[in-house]
């Protein structure tokens, strides 16, 4: 595990397992973290409990003043006041496909229109991506204060993670509106990585995990029963474990730099997609790890 010097954190609606581990590496380390989440607290007065430096800051990500609340809260948790790493996991999934929502309706012209599909997705994911990333840049140039403020707490770069999904990479047929959502994510990286580290020297990295085994993921496994595929079959999950080392190592490594770097977390690890004009935007690596997922027995569209 890569170890974190005393900083301050702020993860947005990073839940269960991934947020218990990833809260017990940066609390161990005396750094203070705030979990902004619509409900973590039974997660975070557990990691109380141990002695960790660990705050719940009630938060929806769609809402902007809820997001401007939370950054505040998490600033003036921090011993000198600024934050060093803002990482945002926004990620529900609760739409469906958009071809099953064309056929529970008929067309007519004579009869009602169809209701307004759910884009609750990309309220949450995508917009709420933007918002995190908008404050984090604004916040980021915050000096530090107070007697714990030495030479020590000013890092050479800022980092700033966005986790999007590899839905935001290939097709996802089991729900239009969070793989829209991803790609949309994704398309914030991709517009401030570089003037972000440039103008402002914060790092801006992408995270894309594969499955892994969470409420979310419920849908796919019943996606994948309709098929006749049983739970443990036609899908490998991706073990937490490998999420919070990777967001772990993007956090401090400050040669991590650059244009921004975009990681696959797969079952074989975390993998530097590429995605980038030298490495045709993650295409030819893409291909490489969705053939592992194939050889696997793992089931794909597109």
């Amino acid at each position: 595990m890569y170890p974190f010097q005393p900083l301050g954190i702020l993860f947005f609606s990073l839940r269960g397992g991934c947020c218990y581990m990833l809260s017990q590496v940066a609390g161990h380390d005396s750094s203070t973290v705030s979990a902004a989440n619509v409900d973590a607290s039974d997660l975070v007065a557990a990691l109380n409990n141990q002695g960790l430096n660990v705050q719940f800051i009630h938060c929806d990500a769609s809402d902007w003043e809820s997001q401007v609340n939370a950054f505040i809260s998490a600033l003036n948790f921090a011993p000198t006041k600024t934050l060093d790493v803002v990482a945002v996991f926004a990620g529900i999934d609760d739409s469906g496909h958009l071809v099953d929502y064309i056929h529970a309706t008929k067309a007519s012209l004579s009869g009602p229109p169809p209701a307004a599909p759910s884009v609750k997705p990309l309220e949450v994911n995508s917009k709420g991506a933007f918002y995190t990333a908008a404050l984090a840049l604004h916040y980021f140039r915050l000096q530090p204060q107070g007697s714990s403020a030495t030479s020590a707490d000013t890092r050479q770069s800022k980092a700033l993670i966005i986790v999007s999904s590899l839905a935001g990479y290939i097709d996802d047929t089991h729900d239009s509106v969070y793989t829209a959502s991803k790609f949309g994510s994704r398309g914030v990286f991709r517009a401030i990585r570089a003037r972000a580290q440039q103008e402002l020297n914060v790092r801006v990295n992408l995270i894309a995990p594969w499955a892994m085994k969470a409420p979310m993921t419920a849908p796919i496994l019943a996606k994948l029963s309709e098929y006749g595929i049983e739970e443990g079959k036609g899908i490998s999950f991706v073990e937490h474990d490998v999420l919070t080392q990777a967001v772990a190592k993007i956090a401090v490594d400050e040669s991590i730099s650059g244009s921004g770097r975009a990681f696959a977390v797969v079952p074989e690890g975390a993998i530097d997609i590429d995605d980038d004009l030298a490495g045709g935007y993650g295409g030819p690596k893409l291909q490489e790890l969705m053939a592992l997922r194939k050889k696997a027995g793992d089931f794909l569209t597109g």
